[in-house]
């Protein structure tokens, strides 16, 4: 991941977090920010975002071998 921007759209974060069974107060509590914070990423839908939190979260997708293009489709 080194190199390039980690995005992943609100859809992504959505499907990674109903993937791996957590609420958004259990994904917000893993990667260390607010339950409302997970709210607005989610609310972005199809939007790519990027920051600290979606490199955490993306790091989690990994670590459960989830295939983010196939759980939401490449956007």
């Amino acid at each position: 991941m080194s190199g390039r921007t980690v995005k992943l759209s609100g859809n992504q974060i959505k499907a990674i977090r109903l993937a791996i069974g957590d609420s958004q107060a259990a994904l917000a509590e893993r990667i260390a920010v607010s339950q409302p914070a997970i709210f607005r990423l989610e609310r972005k839908g199809s939007q790519f975002v990027s920051g600290p939190e979606v490199i955490l979260i993306r790091q989690i997708a990994e670590q459960h071998r989830i295939d983010i293009d196939s759980i939401v489709g490449n956007e």
